[in-house]
């Protein structure tokens, strides 16, 4: 299985960085302790919220259920970077999710191949199929 994800905005970059850091954090061969984390400003605290999107026009409450808890372990996860809630928005179509990218809606969009790149060539985000490289 391939995953691809749509990422439009600078804070949708820096979420999956989070994401993977978090769970990249599991997979170490010895337990790691660190310093308890800064509690972030009262500003920050809870007032983000952050979209996982999907494209479903017959079974919406199904994808709902599928990626609710995604969008729960994100949120208890994210925390420190202002995140206070997540929420799963399903489009009926792949214009209605372009429309949801292109405002801004949606942080994450999971889907194969064909619905990402017409939701790509529409909305004008960008694709990644794996991890972001980074320039060291």
């Amino acid at each position: 299985m391939k995953l691809i994800l749509l990422l439009k905005s600078p804070t949708s970059w820096l979420l999956l960085l989070g994401l993977m850091l978090i769970l990249g954090n599991g997979c170490a061969a010895k337990p790691h302790v660190s310093a308890p984390a800064a509690t972030p400003p009262p500003s920050r605290v809870s007032d983000r919220i952050i979209v996982i999107g999907d494209i479903d026009a017959y079974e919406p409450l199904k994808k709902v259920r599928r990626f609710r808890p995604l969008a729960d372990y994100l949120t208890e996860n994210l925390t420190e970077f202002g995140i206070g809630r997540g929420e799963v928005v399903i489009a009926k179509d792949i214009p209605e999710m372009a429309h949801y990218l292109d405002q801004g809606k949606i942080d994450f969009f999971f889907d194969s191949g064909f619905p990402t790149l017409a939701v790509r060539r529409l909305s004008g985000s960008q694709v990644s199929s794996g991890f972001p490289r980074l320039a060291v």
